[in-house]
């Protein structure tokens, strides 16, 4: 075993470890540290210092360091940290803010001549281009977007209520129907419903627009049912102004209707205006002792104004010139501006039935004012009626609920146009009868019907109409058959009506 001994120390290597260079104080941070007592246990004094500083009671480092602040950085300095900066990260931001911009400025036009070409639901009611104005409506039309709408306008005064006016009773009153066809293809529907309708003693107007082609074939189609010839109290008449439906010529064709039945000489005593896709519900016989039983009754779609419904927020100020009607930029009607001065708005649509009374006062002369008025306002039709009935001075005379059956389900697939009611077919046909078996007994008239998908609905009323007809023609008891061809000479049921009438080979009705 060799045992090994420490070395003695060489002459090279000192007896003793030279002393170390003592620490010198030097900067440190003001955060919280741990500072251990020098002769404390260490570890006790750092758990007793974590709890403490948990709870808010850090050291006090100004009793072991002295702070010192820390010198600003030099504007170069920062220059060139910022430089640095833009040159990295600055720069791509630009070119992505950059890109953006361009994307933008190329969807915005794109969009936006997709959206009026293709997307954009088209203006409704329809206007015409200012560039197929006529040359002599150029003038007034220069003066509205100048001026707008007369300001002496805006009072309207309507004349009072004449006793005059009132209408007599009578237990079997005569009527009188103005009608309009306007669409060769509705005049299946609109001779129809004359068969239905003719009696002798009744009175019969029918305006046709003059653009629509519609005039001759209605002429002799009607004058077919009596042989050719037109008997006295059946007229069909140009209308004067254009017919085009929202704006005021359509209106205006209606006045100057009152005036020629009103002109006539025939007293009859109630006025019924005729849609040209409206079928009737019950016979005449049937209507005239529903009026004769209510004297001074007319019957009026009449409801309040609605400030959000579409009929009082549609306030293009229009010009009507001729068949051609424009907008007016820049202008309004002024429909906030006449009700501030006492008249009050109402509205409703122009299928009525109106008593001779109520009809004269529309032709007195004292509403021209009012009629210069509502050339300019957009849906005049369904406007004009309601509110001059609702503030009539002195009016004594009754409205009761339109005598018109109609349905609006919103929906495009069922109706013809916007706003329009629903047409009446027989595919749909479970859908409303409950509702018009319910109102049957008070309405005269259904609309819309559409020769070819209401078929089935149209036979079912000529049976009901023609019940109806034999009820009154022939007292109680009396079994023996009905005479249906002594009112028309050559009468045909509605029912028999073929699509190509004598002497007309189109087909188209």
């Amino acid at each position: 075993r060799q045992v090994v001994t420490p070395c003695a120390p060489s002459a090279t290597m000192p007896a003793q470890s030279p002393q170390p260079v003592p620490l010198q104080a030097r900067e440190v941070s003001t955060r919280k540290v741990f500072m251990p007592d020098l002769l404390g246990d260490g570890l006790d004094e750092l758990s007793e210092w974590s709890f403490s500083a948990e709870e808010g009671e850090g050291v006090d480092l100004q009793e072991h360091v002295t702070l010192t602040p820390a010198r600003p950085k030099p504007l170069r300095a920062r220059m060139r940290r910022f430089y640095c900066w833009l040159a990295n990260v600055g720069w791509g931001l630009f070119l992505r803010a950059l890109g953006l911009i361009a994307v933008i400025a190329l969807i915005v036009p794109t969009w936006s001549f997709l959206y009026r070409r293709v997307l954009a639901t088209p203006e409704w009611p329809e206007l015409d281009d200012e560039a197929d104005m006529p040359p002599h409506c150029a003038a007034r039309h220069h003066q509205l977007e100048r001026d707008g709408v007369a300001p002496e306008l805006w009072n309207v005064s309507l004349p009072v209520w004449s006793q005059e006016l009132e209408t007599h009773d009578d237990d079997k009153p005569a009527l009188a129907y103005l009608g309009s066809c306007g669409f060769l293809q509705r005049l299946g529907i609109v001779v129809r419903v004359f068969a239905h309708l003719y009696r002798r003693e009744d009175f019969f107007l029918y305006q046709s627009d003059p653009d629509s082609g519609v005039h001759e074939p209605l002429v002799e189609v009607l004058a077919s049912r009596f042989g050719g010839a037109m008997p006295d109290n059946v007229k069909v008449a140009s209308m004067p102004r254009t017919g085009r439906v929202f704006y005021w010529g359509h209106t205006a064709n209606v006045i100057a209707g009152f005036k020629e039945l009103l002109a006539t000489g025939h007293q009859w005593r109630w006025l019924i205006r005729l849609h040209d896709s409206a079928y009737p519900m019950h016979a005449p016989e049937y209507m005239r002792v529903f009026l004769a039983s209510q004297p001074g009754t007319s019957f009026l779609d009449l409801k309040p104004w609605a400030v959000k419904h579409w009929m009082a927020s549609k306030l293009n100020l229009v010009h009507a010139c001729g068949s051609w009607v424009g907008r007016i930029e820049g202008q309004q009607f002024p429909q906030e501006e006449v009700a501030n001065r006492g008249f009050s708005w109402s509205m409703g649509d122009e299928w009525w039935v109106l008593t001779r009374g109520l009809a004269s006062y529309f032709v007195d002369d004292r509403l021209e004012p009012f009629f210069k008025l509502m050339e300019h306002r957009v849906n005049a039709e369904e406007v004009f009626w309601a509110s001059v009935v609702s503030n009539i001075p002195g009016f004594s005379e009754t409205i009761e609920e339109s005598l018109v059956w109609r349905v609006f389900s919103g929906s495009d697939d069922w109706r013809e146009a916007k706003h329009s009611p629903d047409n009446i077919v027989d595919v749909r046909l479970h859908t409303y009868m409950a509702e018009i078996k319910r109102d049957w007994p008070d309405r005269f008239f259904i609309r819309k019907v559409v020769m070819g998908r209401s078929d089935d609905l149209l036979r079912w009323l000529d049976a009901t109409i023609e019940r109806e007809r034999r009820y009154y023609e022939h007292p109680p008891g009396d079994l023996s058959p009905a005479d249906i061809t002594k009112h028309v000479p050559g009468w045909i049921h509605p029912s028999h009506f073929g699509r190509v009438w004598p002497n007309h080979t189109s087909g188209d009705f």
